[in-house]
């Protein structure tokens, strides 16, 4: 199912009033049409926002022009033995704009959104790379705004999606995940670009330290990249765009796990030791520049090294995942969106 958001409130009492509606307008009925101004409000008004995260298709029901945004599904982390150049992060996924397109009333308008690259488990196993999301066309280069998806976590952290292979008049790269050479400890996924600028890679983890790498911040303004995991403590996730501070490392054997980000800040890197027990990276947090839980997401933070591992996910739209250790869960890297605003 199409997700849009639509300011039904405007559209009743001042179209509806318009058109001569006794109750200001009727928010099921597709077009609103002003005898007085013959057909000039056709359609959803003027500024509606149309948030298109699953199906492959969209019809508008005016005709004008509008500006598309477009994330990339974030890559997941590899899982590794201890001891072996796995458990990276998974990279964020990219961010394109047009700035505006002409549509028309009726017609199909093809799009996909990438998704999240799924989560591993296994003796150094490579991660999955996200999805490419696109609109209007068949593939992403052959799109009118499209942006390149997070690269899997292999013995090295993913790579962002590319601006260089996405397609629009502004375009930005994903943070790219994590690396955790002769893993000691996995690695934090890389934070989503978005509307203000490219992602933020995710914590590092080196030898001999133990402690879980933080996932990146989400793109561009305040953003930071995730802390290095630490001797034993978790380090602690990207600042987000919006200021917002990563979710905290996990700080001792009776609090091991990380925090989770939000406003798209990256999640708190887990508490380890190589000793019994659990731990866990916080997931990153889901974005906030198109309004609450709608934006580029944060970077997930890493577990720490226990027997006993969670990876951090992703956060919407198009936050990597962090890296793995052997026999623990995996989680998956964010799914992307496309944002279509009416302009004309």
């Amino acid at each position: 199912m199409t997700t849009q958001s639509v300011d039904w409130w405007v559209r009743r009492s001042y179209l509806g009033g318009l058109a001569g509606a006794s109750d200001g307008g009727n928010a099921n009925q597709g077009i609103v049409r002003s005898p007085v101004l013959g057909g000039l409000f056709d359609g959803d008004p003027v500024g509606t926002v149309y948030l298109l995260t699953s199906g492959t298709s969209w019809t508008p029901n005016f005709t004008g022009t509008v500006s598309v945004e477009a994330i990339g599904g974030g890559g997941s982390g590899s899982s590794a033995a201890t001891g072996a150049s796995y458990g990276c992060g998974g990279g964020g996924g990219g961010y394109s704009k047009k700035n505006s397109l002409s549509v028309l009333a009726n017609t199909a308008y093809a799009y996909s959104v990438g998704a999240g690259g799924l989560g591993v488990n296994g003796s150094d196993v490579s991660g999955n790379a996200g999805g490419d999301t696109w609109f209007n066309g068949a593939s992403l280069a052959a799109s009118s705004c499209g942006a390149k998806g997070g690269g899997a976590g292999t013995t090295s952290g993913g790579a962002g999606g590319a601006a260089a292979s996405g397609v629009g008049d502004v375009k930005d790269s994903g943070g790219a995940g994590g690396s955790a050479p002769a893993t000691f400890a996995p690695a934090g996924g890389g934070g989503a670009a978005g509307p203000n600028g490219g992602g933020k890679a995710g914590g590092n983890v080196t030898s001999p330290n133990r402690g879980g790498g933080g996932g990146g911040g989400n793109g561009g303004g305040s953003a930071t990249a995730g802390s290095v995991g630490g001797s034993s403590v978790g380090g602690a996730g990207g600042t987000g765009s919006s200021g917002t501070a990563g979710g905290a490392g996990g700080a001792t054997s009776g609090s091991p796990n990380g925090a989770a980000g939000s406003n798209g800040s990256g999640g708190g890197g887990g508490w380890g030791n190589a000793s019994s027990g659990s731990t866990a990276g916080g997931a990153g947090g889901d974005g906030d520049e198109w309004g609450a839980n709608k934006g580029s997401g944060g970077g997930g933070g890493a577990p720490g090294n226990r027997t006993t591992t969670t990876a951090g996910a992703g956060g919407l739209y198009g936050g990597g995942s962090s890296g793995v250790l052997t026999g623990g869960t995996a989680a998956n890297g964010a799914q992307g969106a496309i944002r279509v605003v009416r302009l004309t």
